[in-house]
């Protein structure tokens, strides 16, 4: 089995973030369409991806991007606009502490406070940081990620519109300000709602 778990450039993702790229593919495009995707990505990504590395281990972000990357290359256009389709997914398919906090009636600025908090159940790397800009706006930063790539920060966004539909009556709109890997100084999000 390959090594995943050893200290790599560019930092590192808890594993389940990756897999969850898997439950994304099948969930949506079917179980052809997985041993389509695990036949496309590298032999190190297709053992993770078929459960060979324990989900709480962690792995080089660089599985993350490939394996967004590549579900976005054969299923998508091309252009990564799937990616953000499965940050979405990932949310609610890990929703159960997410929805309690809403149902405890956490608002969004505590909850981004939070989420931030455990950023580094995530990423061994970079920080969600959150400012309050007005009652119903939060501005984020994605911070000090060593690597940063276009498929990742969709992936937060589309995490972030899909945990916020647990949120009952809000309408919520994320905008994308800057990204890094799009020659940005920062990675910047504003989060908007309407209750």
């Amino acid at each position: 089995m390959a090594e995943f778990d050893r200290a790599a450039t560019g930092g590192r993702v808890a594993a389940a973030a990756v897999r969850v790229r898997r439950a994304f593919v099948e969930e949506r495009f079917g179980a052809a369409a997985v041993e389509r995707y695990l036949g496309a990505v590298s032999p190190q990504l297709r053992s993770l991806l078929g459960g060979a590395v324990d989900p709480d281990a962690w792995v080089d972000f660089r599985w993350f991007v490939e394996a967004n990357v590549q579900l976005d290359t054969l299923f998508g256009d091309g252009d990564l606009a799937l990616v953000r389709d499965a940050g979405h997914f990932a949310a609610l398919h890990n929703a159960g502490v997410w929805r309690s906090m809403f149902e405890k009636g956490v608002d969004p600025p505590k909850f981004v406070e939070i989420a931030g908090g455990l950023w580094h159940k995530h990423y061994d790397s970079g920080a969600l940081v959150r400012t309050v800009v007005a009652p119903e706006v939060v501005h984020m930063e994605i911070r000090s990620m060593p690597r940063p790539h276009r498929a990742h920060c969709l992936s937060v966004v589309g995490w972030i519109e899909g945990v916020f539909e647990l949120r009952p009556g809000a309408t919520i709109i994320v905008d994308e300000l800057s990204c890094r890997a799009s020659g940005g100084a920062t990675c910047e999000l504003r989060l908007g709602w309407a209750s």
